[in-house]
């Protein structure tokens, strides 16, 4: 082919991939901070500083909630300092008032892994229109509409974009080093893109442990290529695999240094019999497969359950589907072309790390569509791969009659070209339409209920979005349904209260926070919210008594402190209610409405400047119109009392 006519063809292949990540995800630009995005974007303080980038490659991903109160869970031990890095730049770009700006950012890096993708399938293979194919079927992909619309789970996309480019590097090498002698001066710039796919393989590890299976596709898709013994196709592999390994141990050093140990434990997980794991894994594997199949009706949760029997349906059924997929593929290994080998690896590596389901925190979280990221790449290299395979079989059927044109002089449409253009464009609305469950916190969360309608945290999730955006009779409903569904759980219960009290419905509030509390009596948000119920009905010293015991269980509450400082002021105590209050500014620092409170306890005492101080700093620091003019109206009734 004339080089000018690839080059054409190759910028035609960039637009199309382009057109099509942008149709398929640009609607996930709408979303708003959901689910882990709170906690690790808009409650993470860290990311505020400049500081946290030098921080990042010393300290786990969830360090910044070891200052969190005793409620929160121990932190997970996940070591990712490019995610940390990432998301504090892209705090300093676009604040916490643009979420469309970290979205894009994301769908930004989704449309470079799918160019990237491309790339990399056009040098493992040789064809252009192979690879083409492929990356317009990832580009669409349903599959990626967590990683892509959800701003936490950007490590997948990171880890994809490093991972792909390493691959790159490494084949660029390898094409470079082919047959014959090289001289130094391309000798020399082997060797650096060599480095570079080493240093890129690194990046991607320290965006997500899921890289750490790249040497290993190396090492496979050198021994699927190789043409002579498999004792020499095997040394060959190691040694050229060996730099990569030898990265592992550099990030396996660096991991150490940050949290003290190689591997990864969960502190959130049970202990489990490990032979759950292995009754487990043929229904996980076989719901990972179909999930690229079927990409449809996804969800952040699918309900799932460890296997405890053998002789049980769910251990059989996918077990009995996977032994129908390997046992041909190993019968008739030597007739099996060495590129579907590879797609078989591009597919199953990267999910190797996420099978060690004993590390789980709750069994009903054993699948999610993020970690077929990259596996996706070799689902939809495979289907390329019999798309070309159709396209050959057409070709040589039109050859028999004689062309592609028919009797009549109209050209013949090609039928596999046409489902092919179909399927793409069913892709992209599907996508599309699963992007929308990102949007909101109540989207996801009301579409994971939908998904699985039998699982209670789905409809407790639910319930709270609906609670924060004062829907509170609807709230009421998705909670009592949790509340049936699952074990009785204090925080369903203590939810419940919440959306009960939104309704002013104060003996189903009071009921549902005693019943919470018989469950966990160290429930601080129940103690809490059954304190702030007394005090709005006037019984100060229950409010008093709760408010003492929630801070008990976690002193440094603001919250509950501010709350005790202002039942005191209801009982008249304002010097124990100015201290309590002086607490809660030393903790929050920009909070207006409690400097407004603190100016009413000193004029109640008499210091008057220390009043007008604190409502000074209240005007200059409130952000609603309505506090601004109270106490604007304070600091007049000071001077004019004053006068």
């Amino acid at each position: 082919m004339n080089a000018t006519v690839e080059r054409l063809i190759t910028r035609w292949i960039i637009l199309i991939v382009l057109f099509l990540s942008f149709a398929a995800y640009s609607n996930s630009l709408n979303g708003e901070f959901v689910f882990d995005d709170v906690d690790q974007v808009v409650n993470n303080r860290d990311i505020r500083s400049w500081n946290n980038l030098t921080k990042a490659f010393s300290t786990h991903v969830w360090a910044f909630r070891e200052k969190a109160d005793a409620n929160t869970p121990p932190p997970l031990p996940y070591y990712r300092p490019i995610f940390t890095v990432m998301i504090t730049i892209e705090y300093h770009l676009f604040q916490l008032s643009w979420p469309q700006g970290w979205h894009l950012v994301s769908l930004l890096l989704h449309v470079l892994c799918s160019l990237l993708v491309f790339n990399v399938l056009s040098l493992v293979s040789g064809r252009a229109g192979v690879a083409a194919i492929a990356a317009a079927l990832f580009a669409a992909h349903p599959i990626h509409s967590e990683p892509v619309s959800w701003i936490s789970s950007i490590p997948d996309l990171l880890c994809g974009l490093f991972f792909l480019l390493s691959f790159y590097l490494y084949l660029k090498h390898g094409s470079g080093s082919a047959g014959g002698k090289q001289s130094a001066l391309s000798a020399g710039r082997d060797r650096m893109i060599l480095a570079g796919s080493v240093l890129m393989y690194l990046l991607a590890a320290l965006s997500k442990e899921t890289a750490l299976v790249l040497p290993l596709l190396i090492l496979g898709y050198e021994i699927a290529r190789f043409r002579g013994s498999l004792r020499r196709s095997f040394i060959v592999s190691v040694v050229r695999s060996a730099p990569f390994f030898a990265a592992t141990l550099l990030y396996l050093l660096l991991r150490y240094n940050a949290l003290g140990d190689l591997m990864w434990k969960n502190p959130q997980a049970p202990d489990r019999p490990f032979v759950l794991t292995l009754l487990t894994l043929p229904g996980v594997i076989a719901m990972y497969l179909g999930r690229l199949i079927w990409p449809f009706g996804s969800s952040i949760t699918y309900y799932t359950h460890f296997v405890t029997k053998v002789v049980s349906a769910e251990f059989l059924i996918p077990m009995t589907i996977l032994a129908l997929i390997v046992t041909p593929l190993v019968l008739y290994r030597k007739r099996v072309n060495w590129l579907i080998w590879f797609s078989l690896l591009l597919i199953f590596l990267p999910i190797l790390p996420v099978l060690n389901l004993g590390q789980v925190s709750r069994e009903e979280y054993l699948v999610f569509d993020r970690y077929l990221y990259i596996s996706a790449a070799g689902w939809c290299f495979l289907i390329a791969l019999g798309i070309d395979e159709a396209l050959e079989w057409e070709r040589n059927r039109w050859a028999a009659r004689r062309g592609a044109v028919s009797n009549t002089g109209r050209a013949v449409v090609s039928p596999v070209l046409l489902a092919l253009v179909i399927l793409i464009a069913l892709l992209t609305l599907a996508t599309a339409r699963e992007n929308t469950h990102w949007a909101t916190e109540y989207s996801l969360w009301s579409n994971a209920a939908r998904v699985s309608p039998n699982f209670w945290a789905a409809h407790y999730n639910a319930g709270l979005a609906l609670s924060r955006e004062r829907r509170f009779q609807e709230a009421v409903d998705s909670l009592s349904r949790a509340a049936r569904l699952g074990r009785p759980e204090a925080s369903v219960l203590d939810a419940l209260g919440v959306a009960y009290d939104g309704l002013a419905d104060k003996a189903n509030a009071l009921l549902s926070f005693k019943h919470a509390l018989e469950i966990d009596p160290a429930k601080f948000e129940s103690l809490n919210n059954l304190g702030g119920l007394y005090y709005r009905s006037g019984d100060y010293p229950s409010a008093e008594r709760l408010f003492k015991s929630a801070l008990q269980v976690n002193s440094s509450a603001a919250d509950a402190r501010y709350n005790l400082g202002l039942c005191f002021a209801r009982e008249g105590r304002y010097d124990e209610s100015a201290r309590e209050i002086e607490s809660v500014i030393k903790a929050r620092p920009d909070d207006a409405e409690a400097f407004f409170d603190l100016g009413l306890a000193y004029e109640k005492l008499g210091h008057s400047e220390a009043a007008a101080r604190a409502f000074a700093q209240s005007v200059a620091i409130a952000k609603s119109d309505e506090l601004k003019e109270k106490a604007s109206e304070a600091i007049v009734r000071l001077r004019n009392s004053a006068h």
